[in-house]
């Protein structure tokens, strides 16, 4: 593995880290942070979904005993937690999926009852094909 981790890499990083934060500017210490986990093997993917599942965890967000939010970079990147909010991103990611699944589903009947199916004619005629070869 190179020892090398481009500053587009890095910044695109940050960048994340300023969609919540707009004034926050990156330092040699958030760089640094960066780059040791790029080291570490992780990807920009993984650590974009660590920056957001941070954000999205409630106790980092303010819920806990003091009130006191943990949103800065180096909670988002600790090594310790890293795994956790990446995990809770994905977790997010896939509710959300469901949700946009069901809601898709929902909206197709209700069109359907009305005699204005949402879904194409291409999409009908695959059905009614499937239909044909299945026997039903």
């Amino acid at each position: 593995m190179s020892k090398f981790v481009s500053p587009e890499d890095i910044q695109a990083v940050f960048e994340r880290q300023q969609m919540y934060h707009k004034r926050e500017k990156i330092t040699a210490k958030k760089k640094d942070l960066i780059r040791r986990r790029f080291l570490e093997g992780y990807t920009i993917p993984d650590l974009v979904k660590a920056i957001d599942g941070c954000h999205l965890s409630p106790f980092n967000c303010g819920k806990n005993d003091t009130q006191t939010k943990f949103l800065e970079l180096k909670y988002s990147l600790n090594q310790d937690s890293i795994c956790k909010f990446i995990e809770v991103a994905e977790e997010d990611l896939k509710r959300k999926q469901a949700r946009e699944l069901t809601k898709n589903s929902r909206e197709n009947q209700l069109h359907f009852k009305k005699g204005e199916p949402r879904v194409t004619e291409e999409e009908m005629a695959e059905f009614r094909q499937w239909r044909k070869e299945a026997g039903v």
